[in-house]
């Protein structure tokens, strides 16, 4: 059955308006987020270069572009200067950084999943914290990655796939044409005249998107005409799912976990055997999303389950460790991750905050301006928790409060004269409880 003009015309406008109180909505709810376009100059994100000029056009709304030059292909810089004549002639400014994937990463990670990589690598590198980045995936490219991922055995979570609108870990990443079909976006290009590139490796079944997109899905089309549109449906509602778990998963995970970030082992022991590889995947999210298969997990749920005090865990996950400390499941990064704390004095009559490595600190309620010593424990000698207590090494006191030992060089000490005030996630003195606070900036863990 060939594509009916008629239906599109009736539909049109509907994607139109879609469209545009997407963007309306979007502007409402973020009005200080810097707008941007990852363009890679071919169809779709031409189309959505189109859509979004016009509508930031209506709204006032700035918008800039970026093109990631990947390198790997001879016309890369031609691709590129086509990128530039189109934003020159929408009067967008063009960001162009470039990107190149050695031998080792294509092995390692494989031609896709590299590029891709690097290539949302360069665009956070380019957008500041909370801006909006607009990509242009469409219902295709839904099917094709609730089929992918399928195929890999994702969970509702995965099979989630894209969705309109997600933070990032630095931006947050904006889907608009998530409701387009393919011939839908191909009959817009047309109708309004645009041009755009051909990348020759889409062409390419090597690839695994490819074969989906050119061996698979034909198929699956020629028996079930509107299969995009229902998995795209299915999508949506594994979202909804994972919404709802996600939820009830926030508030197990927050009922075993301990002021530091670490989840308490014998509370983790306790839950029943989904509900442990449940939490431990969703309080590992945070520092590693989709870092550990299925047999890892199963694997380090034995080791946690058996775990006794004459025995190391050092589970490696991504790009850090889970250890176990003081009866304490913790996630620990790269140290050379984590900023030198340096010494410094917090006058708090003169700033109600400050900022020491990962940690903010915060005066909650009016105090007496105080001279607040913030040191490392090499710097400290012998001290106190509370006035009335005696002196002790600061590496005997680490110790009593269970500070893991990988953690207790980047973890800053408050110090009012000889008396310790806090140290963040282990130690509040009474007396500060309800007037300092803590908030983390990255995991030092």
């Amino acid at each position: 059955m060939g594509f009916n003009h008629k239906r599109f015309v009736v539909q049109k406008n509907q994607l139109l308006n879609d469209f545009q109180n997407k963007v309306i909505s979007l502007s409402q709810k973020y009005p200080s987020a810097h707008w941007w376009l990852a363009y890679s100059g071919g169809i779709d994100s031409e189309v959505l270069l189109h859509l979004l000029h016009h509508a930031c056009t209506d709204l006032n709304q700035p918008l800039q572009v970026i093109h990631v030059n990947h390198q790997y292909s001879n016309h890369a810089d031609q691709w590129q200067k086509h990128c530039q004549v189109q934003c020159d002639q929408y009067g967008r400014n063009l960001i162009t950084p470039r990107i190149s994937v050695d031998t080792e990463e294509l092995k390692a990670h494989g031609h896709e999943c590299a590029l891709r990589s690097k290539r949302l690598q360069a665009i956070q590198a380019c957008v500041e914290k909370d801006d909006l980045v607009f990509f242009a995936h469409h219902q295709q490219d839904q099917m094709e990655t609730v089929l992918m991922r399928l195929f890999r055995g994702a969970g509702v979570n995965g099979l989630s796939a894209m969705q309109f609108d997600v933070k990032g870990d630095l931006c947050r990443r904006v889907r608009p044409l998530l409701n387009w079909s393919k011939k839908q976006i191909q009959v817009y290009a047309t109708h309004h005249h645009l041009t755009w590139i051909e990348d020759e490796s889409n062409e390419s079944i090597d690839y695994d998107r490819n074969f989906v997109r050119h061996q698979l899905s034909p198929m699956i089309a020629s028996r079930w005409l509107s299969a995009d549109r229902s998995i795209a449906r299915a999508a949506d509602h594994c979202a909804m799912a994972a919404d709802v778990l996600r939820e009830y998963l926030e508030m197990d995970v927050g009922l075993i976990s301990l002021p530091s970030g670490a989840l308490c082992l014998q509370q983790w022991q306790k839950l029943s055997h989904n509900k442990q590889r449940l939490c431990l995947m969703h309080w590992l999210d945070q520092y590693e999303p989709y870092a550990m298969d299925a047999r890892h997990l199963e694997e380090l749920c034995a080791q946690l389950n058996h775990w006794h005090r004459e025995m190391t865990i050092h589970h490696k996950v991504g790009k850090g460790v889970i250890k176990v400390y003081a009866n304490a499941i913790y996630w620990s990064s790269d140290q050379k991750l984590n900023p030198p704390l340096k010494p410094m004095i917090w006058e708090t009559g003169k700033q109600d905050s400050m900022v020491s490595g990962h940690y903010v600190f915060k005066i909650l309620t009016c105090i007496e301006d105080l001279e607040i010593h913030i040191v490392t424990r090499k710097q400290c000698g012998h001290v106190r928790l509370q006035k009335n207590r005696p002196r002790k090494a600061i590496k005997q006191i680490m110790q009593e409060l269970r500070v893991p030992p990988w953690l207790r060089d980047t973890i800053p000490v408050l110090m009012i004269d000889d008396e310790i005030c806090c140290v963040p996630g282990y130690f509040c003195h009474p007396k500060w409880q309800n007037i300092l606070q803590f908030t983390v900036l990255e995991q030092a863990c």
